[in-house]
């Protein structure tokens, strides 16, 4: 692996380097664990952990799009049309 990968992935440097730096908390603790897992060699602890990173990831996008059906097809809201009132300047209509 590329040394900018692995400081991406990790926040440390290649392969026992000086510089300690923590993970970026964007990360998916699950997708951290199959690095760990990796890095031990373990193949299949690199294939449970990435299949429950992407079924996560499977989940949320199924939950984004339940939340954008309904705001557009049942609350009608679109770039134009605010459902929730009108807009106001400082606080008042």
């Amino acid at each position: 692996m590329c040394s900018r990968c692995y400081l991406w992935l990790t926040g440390t440097t290649q392969p026992n380097g000086q510089k300690q730096g923590r993970m970026p908390k964007q990360y998916s603790t699950r997708s951290v664990r199959a690095v760990q897992e990796g890095h031990r060699e373990n193949k299949q602890g690199v294939v449970f952990w990435m299949l429950l990173t992407v079924l996560g990831g499977a989940g949320f996008l199924g939950r984004q799009a339940w939340e954008w059906n309904n705001l557009i097809g049942k609350e009608h809201m679109t770039v134009t049309v605010n459902p929730f009132g009108s807009h106001t300047e400082g606080g008042l209509s």
